[in-house]
C-alpha cells in the first residue's frame, strides 16, 4: 500500500511537513510532494514500492509537459495490456510502472479511461488546465480514500488522523456512524466515525477546485443480476469459477519484490494459498499466535493454518503477538483509525528487511460484489 493526500483552496502552510510521519507506515520507500501555489493546490506521496522499484516510479508522478501531477496507491492489473494499448497510439513510457499508466491513461482518454481500469485504486490528478483535481476510487472500494471541507479548503488523504492532521477542527464524533461501525465493522455509504469526515464511495470519482466540489458521478455499478436468466450447470460453474479465481490470483501476483500470504487455515485463505503456490511454490506463509491464549469460546488458526501449510507444503512463519499488543493496537485503531495493518507490520519482518506485497483473500469483494476481483 502507499499513503496519498493533498489539499486543495487557501493554503497557509506546507503539507509535507505534516504528514510524512503520520503516513510513513504506509510506505516507508519514497515520499515526495507536489505544490501548486497558483492555483492553491497541494500533493503529497508515501511510497511503498511493489512495482517498478526504481526512482522511475517516484510519485508525484508528471506528465512530459508537466500539466499533470498525479498521487496513486494501489494496482491495476491490466495496466500491461492499457499499456499496449497506449503505445499503439504513439504514447511513450519512462518508467515499467501501473502509475505511468494510469497517468497517461487520463492522457489519451479523459475521465473515460476509469471505465478501462481492472484493479483497486485510489488517486488524485492534478489536471493544470483545467485548474481542478481528480479524485477517483476504484469499483469495489478496495483503496481507502476519505476527504473533508473546512475554512474554505478540501483536503483527502489515505487515512483518517492524516485529515485529523490537516484540520484539527474536525474532531466531532458522528454518534450514528459509529454505531454503524460497531455494528458492521465498517460505516455503510460516505459517513465515517468523523462527522466532518466523508468516504469518497466505490467506483465513484470528482472534481475538485478551490476547495469546492465541482461534480461527483459515479463511473461504476454492481450488476443486477437475474437468477432466472441463468442457464449454467453445475460443472459449468465449478470449472468457471476455477478459471476465474486463477486469472484474479495471476493478476495479483504482479510484484518485483516477493509475495507472501496470510494463512488462518480457513477456506478463504486456504484456497488463495492453493492457487498462489501453482506459480510461487515457494512463497511464504504468515499465522498469528497469541502468547496469552485467547478467550473462552475463540477459536485458535494455528493448528489449522499449521495443517494447510502442511498439506500444500509452503512454508509457515508464525509471529507470536501478545495480549498486551493487541490491546495497544486496538486502542490506536479506534482513538487515531489506524490502518488495520499497522499490527501486521509491526510484526512480519522477514530476514533483514519487510515482505512489501501480500496475496489476500478480499472477502467483502467476492460476498457483497458477487465477483472476484
Amino acid at each position: 500500500m502507499c499513503g496519498i493526500a493533498g489539499l486543495s483552496g487557501e493554503i497557509k502552510q506546507p503539507i509535507t511537513e505534516m504528514l510524512k510521519d503520520i503516513l510513513v507506515h504506509r510506505g516507508p520507500d519514497d515520499s515526495g510532494s507536489f505544490e501548486a501555489p497558483e492555483h492553491h493546490i497541494q500533493l503529497f506521496h508515501q511510497r511503498l514500492a511493489i512495482l517498478d522499484i526504481t526512482t522511475a516510479g517516484h510519485q508525484p508522478m508528471l506528465s512530459p509537459d508537466g500539466t499533470l501531477a498525479l498521487v496513486y496507491n494501489g494496482e491495476i492489473y491490466n495496466f500491461r495490456a492499457l499499456r499496449e494499448e497506449l503505445e499503439q497510439q504513439g504514447y511513450q513510457f519512462q518508467s515499467q510502472s501501473d502509475t505511468e499508466v494510469v497517468l497517461t491513461a487520463y492522457r489519451a482518454w479523459g475521465v473515460d479511461f476509469l471505465a478501462k481500469l481492472n484493479g483497486i485504486f485510489a488517486f488524485a490528478l492534478f489536471d493544470k488546465k483545467r485548474k481542478s483535481i481528480l479524485l477517483a476510487r476504484d469499483q469495489m472500494g478496495v483503496k481507502p480514500l476519505y476527504y473533508a471541507r473546512s475554512g474554505g479548503n478540501l483536503a483527502f488523504c489515505s487515512e483518517i488522523k492524516g485529515l485529523i492532521q490537516l484540520m484539527p477542527d474536525l474532531r466531532e464524533l458522528d454518534q450514528q456512524a459509529l454505531r454503524g461501525y460497531f455494528s458492521f465493522i465498517y460505516c455503510p455509504g460516505p459517513g465515517t466515525p468523523f462527522k466532518a469526515v466523508r468516504k469518497l464511495e466505490p467506483g465513484t470519482a470528482m472534481w475538485v477546485r478551490d476547495g469546492e466540489i465541482e461534480t461527483s458521478w459515479r463511473f461504476f455499478r454492481l450488476p443486477s443480476l437475474d437468477p432466472s436468466d441463468n442457464n449454467m450447470t453445475s460443472r459449468e460453474a465449478i470449472d468457471g469459477t476455477n478459471h476465474f479465481l486463477r486469472q484474479a490470483v495471476q493478476r495479483q501476483m504482479m510484484a518485483d519484490v516477493p509475495v507472501g500470504a496470510f494463512l488462518s487455515g480457513g477456506v478463504d485463505s486456504t484456497g488463495i494459498v492453493a492457487l498462489v503456490r501453482e506459480q510461487a511454490p515457494d512463497m511464504r506463509c504468515f499465522t498469528i499466535r497469541t502468547r496469552d491464549g485467547r478467550d473462552e469460546g475463540e477459536t485458535d488458526d494455528l493448528p489449522f493454518a499449521q495443517m494447510a501449510a502442511d498439506h500444500l507444503d509452503v512454508p509457515l512463519d508464525i509471529i507470536d503477538v501478545d495480549a498486551a499488543t493487541i490491546y495497544s493496537v486496538a486502542i490506536g485503531v479506534i482513538m487515531l483509525w489506524l490502518s488495520v495493518s499497522t499490527l501486521t507490520c509491526c510484526h512480519l519482518r522477514c530476514g533483514a528487511g519487510l515482505l512489501k506485497c501480500f496475496s489476500l483473500c478480499q472477502r467483502a469483494v467476492a460476498w457483497h460484489g458477487g465477483a472476484i476481483n
